[in-house]
């Protein structure tokens, strides 16, 4: 413990950071004040605390709405674009607890808070037209006035009318309009872990650990006026397509993370590493960028697209070998035989994991929607998988119904991401040796071969139903690609 004030000073951090930005006429200011403390107990157990405070301003130099009505009035430019969220509060602890007392077996564990600033990235179509034209906007037949020829391009006399009468569009023709949710809230994460480290030899380490994090409030979009069939228009058709952007997706990963480490004598290492992991979430776009969630089935039901994410990898194994080839021994010590036959090594990497997420969608406007995108068809209940590399059929269509949903003009019971593709491993090699010149002076050889094996892994299956390839895997990795190196360091 600390004996005086000045002691506990020393070793406490505080932290103010100020940071400005501009970017696309947005200007914004970031704010963050942090403090840190570390208290040793006793010998065997130490604790480190933390908090971190941080303020985005909102963004100004964009038009949105000026409350939280989407369908609201637009304000100016110069208006903050969502009210201020000055509850970002980042507590961290850390712990490091020695259980026997010599450093072979020790406990650690930590929590922690953390947010992230609003990035213009996310709101580039506010900048730069009028609010009543937004930058992303799709036309349906039901948006064109009547009279008004669908056949592309439209008539000029009808561009013209709509250029000159953009401050009457409210009261009849809408191209639609973007908005950020006026109560959004800054987006923020907690991780968390577990780990138990020993040492079982001098030699051979082992490690277990559960890693966790979940994100809340995360970025995504939707268009919240979307073409109702039973109406034949949409719910306020004088607003057009109105796409929100709101902070109110989430994920959550958890995971065991086993890793073993050894030393064995003669120049020969190695390390492997094995996770078994779940990731969840809804709402949270897989396509990181776009304004709207393309895959989001119901944009009024944003929890029915819940499921694992893209980067959901259940089983995931990596191994690392490292030889150095003992030829000193066998040659003795001439100098000149150990220049051009000692020092070589060899090394491998394997990779292998189970198969990345498979969105299997309809293809068609099952829904009535006048939409495509994001639309599931029904399981029916048939295994889906047929696994069938030798004509490269992975999925089974009779497993996927598109039929009665489009009947009953629904939008599928399939879950998203609920199919998985093929896994996959590879393994890259590598021959190396230094030649030592003079002193501070060598010459380092490379041969390195990846995917060794020449394996090819397929790459997921064609997902849309609606694809006379639906099913099918129809392209996978490279073959293996050798390369020489030769680095020169003085």
């Amino acid at each position: 413990m600390y004996r005086n004030l000045n002691e506990l000073a020393s070793d406490t951090v505080f932290q103010l950071i100020v940071r400005f930005s501009r970017k696309k006429a947005y200007n914004s200011a970031n704010y963050g004040f942090f403090v840190q403390d570390d208290w040793r107990l006793s010998r065997r157990l130490q604790l480190n605390l933390g908090v971190r405070y941080e303020y985005y301003t909102p963004l100004t130099g964009a038009y949105n709405i000026r409350t939280s009505d989407p369908f609201g009035p637009f304000g100016n430019r110069t208006d903050p674009m969502w009210a201020p969220d000055r509850n970002n509060f980042g507590p961290r602890a850390g712990l490091v607890f020695d259980v026997t007392g010599n450093q072979r077996l020790v406990i650690r564990a930590g929590v922690g808070v953390t947010y992230a600033p609003p990035q213009p990235y996310f709101y580039y179509d506010f900048s730069f037209e009028h609010p009543m034209l937004p930058y992303r906007t799709v036309l349906l037949p039901a948006d064109i006035p009547a009279g008004v020829s669908l056949a592309f391009p439209f008539p000029q006399t009808w561009v013209n009318s709509v250029i000159d009468n953009i401050s009457l569009l409210p009261r009849g023709f809408n191209a639609g309009r973007s908005a950020v949710d006026y109560n959004r809230r800054d987006e923020y994460s907690g991780q968390w872990n577990l780990a138990l480290q020993g040492a079982v030899t001098r030699d051979f380490t082992l490690q277990a650990a559960y890693v966790g994090s979940r994100g809340v409030k995360l970025f995504s979009g939707r268009n919240i006026n979307e073409f109702d069939p039973t109406l034949r228009r949409r719910p306020r058709p004088e607003a057009g397509p109105v796409i929100f952007s709101e902070n109110a997706a989430r994920s959550a990963y958890h995971g065991l993370q086993i890793s073993a480490n050894r030393r064995f004598s003669r120049g020969l290492s190695f390390d492997g590493y094995y996770t078994w992991a779940r990731v969840m979430g809804y709402y949270s776009s897989d396509a990181l960028g776009t304004p709207v969630n393309t895959h989001l089935q119901d944009p009024l039901n944003i929890a029915g697209s819940r499921g694992p994410k893209i980067s959901d990898l259940r089983h995931r194994f990596t191994t690392v070998v490292s030889y150095h080839i003992p030829i000193e021994a066998l040659i003795g010590p001439s100098r000149i035989a150990n220049f051009f036959f000692g020092g070589w090594a060899i090394q491998g990497i394997l990779n292998a994991q189970t198969g990345n997420t498979v969105n299997v969608v309809s293809g068609r406007d099952t829904a009535g929607v006048q939409r495509v995108d994001g639309q599931r068809p029904d399981a029916t209940g048939v295994d889906p998988y047929v696994r069938d590399m030798q004509s490269f059929l992975w999925l089974s269509p009779a497993a996927f119904d598109v039929n009665a949903p489009a009947r009953e003009q629904r939008y599928g019971n399939l879950g998203y991401n609920a199919i998985y593709g093929p896994g996959s491993y590879n393994l890259d090699a590598a021959l190396h040796k230094t030649f030592r010149i003079t002193e501070g002076h060598r010459i380092t050889f490379r041969l390195e071969a990846f995917n060794a094996l020449n394996h090819m892994n397929p790459s997921n299956p064609t997902a849309s139903v609606a694809n006379v390839n639906f099913g099918r895997i129809l392209n996978g990795s490279g073959g293996r690609n050798v390369q020489l190196g030769l680095k020169y360091v003085f």
